[in-house]
């Protein structure tokens, strides 16, 4: 349990670029299986991420907006992307979908 998950990838890793990296949609599950019944909602949480291009491109649009994140590296040359809960969850799966621009090639999920 955590009430910070993050997904993040080094800029090696990105397909098209090495300085960016675009996210269509991120979702957390409390099961295995990435389950619709057991997706964990984002309605009151706050969205975070290693830095981005500015307004209309913030973390939040890859939780549920239909729009996309996008994502700069870090003072440490990481791209990452993640949620900050209230209280701790159990995230079990995670479904990522990379926008065909710059999609990253290597994912890992930190807590």
């Amino acid at each position: 349990n955590s009430t910070k998950w993050r997904i993040m990838t080094l800029g090696d890793h990105i397909t098209d670029s090495d300085t960016q990296w675009f996210v269509q949609e991120i979702e957390f599950y409390s099961d295995v299986d990435c389950t619709d019944d057991n997706k964990i909602p984002v309605n009151d949480t706050k969205a975070i991420d290693s830095n981005n291009h500015g307004q209309g491109w913030s973390p939040d649009r890859a939780f549920g907006h239909y729009w996309k994140w996008g994502g700069l590296r870090d003072d440490n040359d990481m791209l990452w992307i993640g949620m900050e809960f209230d209280d701790p969850v159990s995230v079990k799966c995670v479904r990522v979908q990379n926008s065909n621009k710059s999609p990253a090639s290597e994912l890992r999920v930190q807590a």
